[in-house]
């Protein structure tokens, strides 16, 4: 086997089982709760997700982290955010569900307050 189709069967494999997103999630928690103990923090979420208990760790996320998250989205602090970007927000919580809202649907530029009750109310 080539060596570009090992790394097309590696980078499948990492889609196929959404790790770039279970990293990005992983990676938000601790950032957001900043945990003493970092390793079992992250053994209890993998345990949680393990048991497809993924709303026990969506629930690791509260109101104030939700604004935490929308200030990462808010990069050039103007205090709105995109669409994209709230659906990307909202499929590393993984709450993106099939009936999300059009982006008709959504105001054009997303205030901190609307991010925070939409994706509040999806949790």
């Amino acid at each position: 086997m080539s060596a570009e189709e090992q790394k097309a069967l590696a980078k499948k494999y990492l889609t196929d089982r959404n790790v770039s997103t279970l990293f990005e999630t992983l990676t938000s928690l601790l950032v957001l709760k900043k945990p003493e103990d970092h390793i079992r923090f992250l053994q209890l979420a993998i345990e949680d997700l393990k048991k497809s208990d993924v709303k026990a760790m969506i629930e690791l996320y509260d109101e104030s982290d939700l604004s935490v998250l929308f200030g990462r989205l808010d990069i050039l602090k103007k205090g709105t955010i995109t669409y994209s970007d709230l659906k990307r927000a909202c499929l590393r919580l993984n709450v993106l569900r099939d009936d999300f809202p059009s982006k008709d649907e959504i105001p054009a530029e997303i205030d901190e307050a609307f991010f925070c009750k939409f994706v509040g109310d999806l949790l």
